[in-house]
Order: structure tokens, then sequence, then C-alpha cells
């Protein structure tokens, strides 16, 4: 059985984690949207734009990672809802740890932080000396190739990702 702290621990990550998305959408790196236009939908990039917004992730910057997701997303998700979903959590060693696979304009990859809740109330649970509401974390991700780059779409659990796509995990 799960320990009340995992169990919140795990409640409070899903949520924000699943959205944090971790592009420059239209912009490229200072470039603008025709340069990126000209390029492929290629594993590096894929990597490069991942690694962007990871960063971005890790320092806060919730408009930069905004701007990573799909045009499609940005107007699901609206910048003020994105932040309120992302001020109560802190991620920190943000990293890629695999490029899953690429299949023409979809790219899955798996990336991994230690966040932190920082919300109000967690500061109440009581924890005991050594314990943490630190978590080392992976999730999946799926991209898309779209307006000439690759875009966040959403993120996933393993077992999530795997079960509705099986033919990913032979790949593993």
């Amino acid at each position: 059985m799960k320990s009340p702290i995992s169990i919140l621990a795990l409640a409070l990550v899903a949520a924000p984690w699943l959205v944090a998305g971790c592009g420059q959408g239209d912009v490229q790196a200072g470039k603008p949207a025709e340069a990126a236009a000209a390029a492929e939908p290629t594993r590096e990039r894929l990597q490069a734009r991942v690694g962007e917004r990871l960063k971005s992730v890790e320092a806060r910057d919730l408009a930069a990672v905004h701007n990573y997701f799909s045009p499609t997303m940005k107007k699901q998700r609206s910048l003020g809802q994105f932040a309120q979903q992302m001020e109560n959590h802190k991620y920190e060693s943000c990293r890629l740890v695999e490029i899953l696979a690429t299949n023409q304009d979809m790219g899955y990859v798996r990336t991994g932080a230690l966040w932190t809740p920082t919300h109000p109330q967690v500061q109440r649970v009581k924890l005991e000396p050594g314990q943490t509401l630190t978590q080392d974390i992976e999730i999946i991700e799926t991209w898309q190739w779209v307006e000439g780059d690759w875009h966040f779409i959403r993120q996933e659990s393993e077992s999530d990702f795997f079960e509705a796509n099986p033919d990913l995990l032979k790949k593993k």
C-alpha cells in the first residue's frame, strides 16, 4: 500500500507535469518563422526542441514553455491557465532520457525531472527526518511536426502511453 505522502505526491505531480510539456512556436531561437519552416522533422531537431523546452521548465519561464505547445494546444490552454496549473510545482534537473521513436510527423520522448510540490497545503504534511516530497519522475511526451517545427502535444505516464501504443513498447 502506498503511503499518504506518495499518493498525494502522485496526484499533485500528474496534472501539471502532463501539461507542462517542456516551443518557441513560430520562432526558432530568434530566427523568423520562415527559417523554421525550412527545417525537416529530424530526430536531431526533436532532441533540440525538447532540450530547449526542458531548460525553460527548469527556469520557470512559463511563457517560453507555453510557446512550445502546438497551435491547437495553445488554443485549448491559455498562458494564464497554464501558469495557474504550474504555480505550485518546482522542477529541477530536467532531462531528455531518450527518444523512443519518430514516425513521419510524430515524435515520442521520455523525459525526467526532480519534482517538488510547493503548494501551501503540502507544506503541512508531517515528514520524518530525512523524508522529502521531492521525487525523480519520468514521463512520456508526444510531439508533432506542425508548421515547420516540433511542438509539444501531451505527456502521459509510461503505463498509459504504452497501453495506447503497445507497438512502441517493443522498441523500448
